[in-house]
């Protein structure tokens, strides 16, 4: 949920200005207490809830409220949370799925011989896969049918899924567990988050691409990001995006790379992988060239 810019700057008695210099439409004008403004250079972002000032940049929203309230940081947060929980009239009308389920159960059994031979003929090893992120296989019936099922995991829970069609037959490729039927959203997530543990995090499109890169990256599940997913990338300090070399993915790389540097995140990298591949059509020896590379971007 996006933070409640009006609401916080009111209650907190601070001087705001919807209208005048240095206030773009969509956006909210306030002093910036970073650098001791005086003319209102500070600015939230409505639509998306994000802090950014004309003059020293973007900072984080909880890092403001620190800097403004003179509070520690774990008070921020709660304040923070305690202004992004609150739901409007319009947010409950557009918010018609929403996520219900308390446990998950996900489809599929142990890989079978086509699981298997469908990741050794895209370079990967099944037993690592399996074991490594859980994957499983289903047979010839069911809504699942002849996929390879890949559990969505945050935070140690599984909270959805996503199935991988192995045929080449079927309509749609990836087909994805009802928002209903999910612990969480999943697409206010990210895939293999639960292995970025670092101050950087690398993101890639989808499952595939993240077991040819390894640890330290995640996945949109899509070619698309929405606001939690951002938010979720906003909390480390660096940021590499690893989009494939199509005109289309840059600009998308480059537009959540914008978002992320008003969000405070310290630096955003757009890498240029010269390939015309993607991470998951790399071999083991491009995959590990692209990483060392990342490394030196870093």
């Amino acid at each position: 949920m996006v933070f409640d810019v009006i609401a916080f700057l009111r209650d907190n008695g601070i001087q705001y200005f919807e209208e005048g210099a240095n206030v773009q439409r969509g956006w909210v004008g306030v002093r910036c207490p970073f650098c001791y403004d005086h003319s209102n250079h500070g600015g939230f972002n409505l639509a998306k809830g994000y802090y950014n000032c004309w003059k020293c940049g973007g900072h984080r929203v909880i890092a403001y409220i620190q800097e403004l309230l003179r509070v520690p940081e774990h008070e921020a947060i709660d304040i923070y949370d305690d202004y992004s929980s609150r739901t409007t009239i319009l947010q409950h009308l557009n918010d018609k799925k929403v996520a219900k389920a308390k446990k998950v159960d996900m489809p599929g059994e142990e890989l079978g011989k086509f699981h298997r031979r469908y990741l050794l003929g895209r370079g990967f090893d099944p037993d690592y896969i399996s074991t490594k992120y859980q994957v499983k296989g289903t047979g010839p019936v069911g809504s699942f049918k002849l996929r390879l099922m890949v559990p969505i995991i945050y935070h140690g829970q599984l909270v959805s899924f996503s199935g991988r069609d192995i045929t080449g037959k079927q309509v749609i490729r990836y087909k994805t567990c009802s928002v209903e039927e999910s612990v969480i959203n999943p697409k206010h997530v990210l895939y293999n988050l639960d292995n970025c543990k670092k101050d950087w995090v690398g993101v890639v499109e989808g499952p595939f691409d993240c077991w040819r890169m390894g640890d330290d990256y995640c996945a949109g599940l899509g070619t698309t990001f929405t606001d939690q997913q951002i938010r979720l990338l906003s909390f480390y300090d660096k940021v590499v995006f690893l989009f494939d070399s199509e005109p289309e993915a840059q600009a998308r790389a480059e537009k959540y790379g914008m978002q992320l540097s008003s969000l405070g995140v310290k630096k955003v990298i757009v890498a240029d992988i010269e390939t015309n591949k993607d991470p998951a059509e790399f071999s083991e020896r491009m995959a590990e060239r692209v990483r060392r590379k990342v490394g030196e971007l870093l």
